[in-house]
């Protein structure tokens, strides 16, 4: 490659000066920069004009002593550009052996850009701290004081909106953690501690703790296949995660269809989880904003609960974990879906699948942590199904 084609594909400004003072070649970038105030064959006199005044009559002799001592220079340099807005530059000026200077300017707004942004992403997350901290004080007050009235003996309404107290404060309290939860891993600074997990024990203890919505709606539930395998997870994270995502299955799918959770081993140490439903599927519009915080794809007009914010916190906390949530699916009843987790630590690499069938807040994805399929429970081997109890 020769230097005129170099030059052409930098993005810095590049010029190039010779023992007499000329410009004998420049960046494509260093040309449009200058325009037309240069001419042709500038001096290198000439282009201090693009230097901001200040900052030359500052420079001048930094530069030339610089430059004298150790032949090169370094430093930031305020230059103009042709529509006369400042900006700083990192310049690097380097004496070569013909008595020539090569100039190297590289623009700082991607530096800055990033210090900007890290500055921004700092002060939300102090500024989603404090607020959690200001929201929590007179949120438990509120209700200490309604669990005292609860005990009071009063009239069958007063119960009755006591309760809707109790369950908004609740309901706020947890959205309040999950907004904590989801920049403080964001933030990489997640609370993820690793052990070994009974896997099908996490799985039937949720299925269990929504049986009740289950039931309420009406849907059949099965555990196939149960596998008792073991995985180097977070248990407290896994519990979260799980519980999230099956209740999506059974908030949002059919009424009076059915949910599957299979726990499935595959090739190496890896476990493939599944969670299945026969709901409404998602476009690919929809898919595209499903883990964005507060992201209900239109289930706010269907009267289920829920803030939107439990599938970018599940997402977060397969990241921390190492792993990558993925979902796919397509729109219409009974509608062949599937999402799929990819987890790993440093010995084992971990892939959660989820089958879905789900309208807006997603009704089957699933993560897990790094799995080892190496080690079963004594006593649990069994791949027929765990159906739970129909009443």
């Amino acid at each position: 490659m020769g230097l005129s084609t170099l030059l052409e594909t930098l993005t810095d400004l590049v010029v190039i000066v010779g023992g007499d003072g000329r410009v004998r070649e420049m960046s494509s970038s260093a040309a449009v920069f200058l325009g037309d105030r240069v001419g042709s064959t500038p001096h290198l006199h000439e282009l201090s004009g693009v230097v901001e005044p200040g900052c030359l009559s500052d420079l001048a002799s930094p530069v030339s002593q610089a430059l004298t001592r150790t032949a090169a220079w370094r430093g930031t340099v305020w230059l103009i550009d042709v529509a006369g807005a400042v900006a700083p530059y990192m310049v690097t000026a380097r004496l070569d052996p013909a008595g020539g200077v090569v100039i190297v300017a590289r623009d700082t707004v991607d530096a800055r850009a990033r210090g900007a942004a890290e500055r921004e992403s700092r002060s939300k997350d102090e500024f989603v701290a404090r607020l959690g901290h200001e929201l929590r004080t007179p949120l438990n007050a509120m209700l200490g004081f309604a669990q005292l009235l609860e005990l009071e003996p009063l009239t069958p309404d007063l119960h009755e909106d006591v309760e809707r107290i109790i369950t908004g404060g609740r309901h706020m309290q947890a959205l309040i953690d999950d907004v904590l939860d989801l920049a403080r891993l964001r933030a990489g600074r997640g609370d993820i501690n690793k052990g070994p997990v009974n896997v099908l024990d996490i799985v039937q203890g949720v299925v269990e703790l929504v049986e009740p919505l289950a039931e309420r709606r009406g849907i059949r539930r099965v555990i196939q296949p149960a596998r008792p395998l073991i995985a180097d997870a977070d248990r407290r994270r896994l519990w979260q995660v799980l519980l999230n995502l099956i209740g999506n299955a059974l908030k949002y799918g059919r009424e009076g269809g059915s949910v599957r959770v299979g726990i499935v081993p595959v090739t190496g140490s890896r476990i493939r989880i599944e969670v299945e439903d026969d709901g409404f599927g998602l476009s690919p519009s929809a898919l595209s904003r499903l883990f964005r915080p507060f992201e209900r794809l239109g289930a706010e007009d269907t009267g289920v609960e829920g803030s939107g914010l439990g599938l970018a916190l599940s997402q977060a906390l397969v990241t921390a974990m190492g792993g990558v949530l993925t979902v796919a699916s397509r729109p219409g009843w009974a509608a062949s879906s599937r999402s799929s987790s990819t987890l790993s630590t440093s010995a084992t690499t971990t892939r959660t699948r989820i089958r879905r069938r789900h309208p807006a807040s997603v009704s089957s994805s699933l993560v897990a942590c790094a799995w080892s399929t190496s080690a079963a429970i004594p006593g649990c081997a069994s791949s027929s199904p765990t159906r739970w109890p129909a009443r």
